[in-house]
C-alpha cells in the first residue's frame, strides 16, 4: 500500500455578477470555497490537490488555489493501492497541517521573495 497526501482547503473567491443590483444589495465579501482532493504540487504560489488519481497515472477534477487565497487548511495521509505510475511533485514541510483563518478585511499587500 502507498500513502497518499490528502488535503482539506477552505479558500477565498472572487464572485461578480453581470446584472443590474442595488449598492445595498451587494454583498461586498468573498465567496468561500472548500475543497479537498490529493495533494499533486505545492510551491510558494499555491497548491493543486485532484479529486481523482488512476493507476495509468492520470489526475482529474484538478484544482489550483493561490496560497494568498486560502484561509484554513488541514492534510492527512491516506492509504490505496494505487502504486506505479503516480508520483506526486508535493513539498510537505512541518507546521502545515492547520492554517488559522486570516482576519478579514483589509490585507497589506508585500512583495514575497
Amino acid at each position: 500500500m502507498k500513502k497518499h497526501h490528502v488535503a482539506y482547503v477552505e479558500w477565498d473567491d472572487a464572485k461578480g455578477s453581470v446584472e443590474w443590483t442595488e449598492v445595498s444589495d451587494w454583498e461586498h465579501k468573498p465567496v468561500v470555497c472548500k475543497s479537498v482532493g490529493f495533494l499533486v504540487k505545492e510551491d510558494g504560489t499555491g497548491i493543486s490537490i485532484a479529486g481523482c488519481l488512476s493507476t495509468a497515472g492520470h489526475i482529474g477534477q484538478t484544482h489550483f488555489i493561490p496560497k494568498a487565497m486560502i484561509t484554513r487548511r488541514f492534510d492527512t495521509e491516506v492509504e490505496s493501492d494505487i502504486e506505479d505510475g503516480f508520483e506526486f511533485e508535493a513539498i510537505i514541510g512541518p507546521g502545515k497541517d492547520e492554517k488559522k483563518p486570516r482576519k478579514r478585511g483589509p490585507k497589506k499587500h508585500t512583495r514575497r521573495p
